[in-house]
Formats: structure tokens, sequence, C-alpha cells
């Protein structure tokens, strides 16, 4: 699952950004503030995401997270309406 949630969060940053523009916002240049960004604007939890992009950046260890409550996280910010 670590592979899917990493491999996949950059392209769902840049996704971010775009739905941020179409709302009328600008756009963020860095992952995480869009990801802060569309999350404020349209309400959905970011931990997740934020934690997947903590992995990514090698900012923290992996195996300091629960992958399965990660990816349900996860999960739902990207299922947010």
């Amino acid at each position: 699952m670590w592979e899917l949630l990493l491999r996949s969060v950059s392209s769902f940053t840049t996704l971010f950004r775009h739905v941020l523009l179409v709302l009328g916002q600008s756009a963020p240049v860095g992952k995480r503030e869009a990801v802060q960004a569309l999350a404020q604007r349209i309400g959905f939890e970011a931990s997740g995401v934020l934690q997947v992009l903590d992995v990514r950046e090698k900012k923290t260890d992996r195996k300091k997270f629960d992958v399965a409550d990660v990816f349900a996280r996860y999960l739902a910010a990207l299922e947010t309406p």
C-alpha cells in the first residue's frame, strides 16, 4: 500500500492545484500548501495526504504509521465531494 500512496501523491497534489484554479483561487507552488489550501476550501481532513508527503520527502519514517490508517484517511480525502 505504501508504494501506491507514494507513487500517487504527486499526481493528486497536481490535481489539487488545478481544482484550486478552477475554484478561482491562486494555486500554491508547493505540494503541501496545495493540499492545505484545498482542504480548507472544500473541507476535507488532509492528515493522510500530508503524512504520505512526509514519508515521500523523507521527513519521517513510514514505520511510524499504520499504513491501513493512513490509506483510509488518504482515500477519504480524495473522495470528498
